[in-house]
């Protein structure tokens, strides 16, 4: 069955870290709900997971390696002072 899986992605700003996702996914959405960023995905609850790099990069700063990665979605934190970029490595 395909569902929408919710997964924070903070607090940790501009790093690099893993999430579980099927092979095949898609990223719906980036925000932040109540201060914390969240990134929604469409996936197969029945297919297996595997390790899947996620990056957040502020602007401005380094995407060294993130050139072949998948965009998933930008947010703002402190009233849009704060801009980020998450991007997503596919299998």
């Amino acid at each position: 069955m395909l569902t929408i899986h919710k997964f924070q992605i903070g607090p940790h700003i501009t790093a690099t870290g893993v999430v579980e996702l099927p092979q095949e996914f898609r990223v719906l959405s980036v925000q932040v709900q109540r201060g914390v960023p969240c990134m929604w995905v469409l996936l197969d609850d029945a297919a297996p997971r595997l390790p899947t790099g996620i990056a957040i990069r502020s602007t401005g700063h380094d995407c060294t390696g993130l050139l072949n990665w998948a965009p998933a979605g930008t947010f703002q934190l402190d009233d849009g002072a704060l801009v980020f970029h998450v991007f997503v490595r596919v299998h």
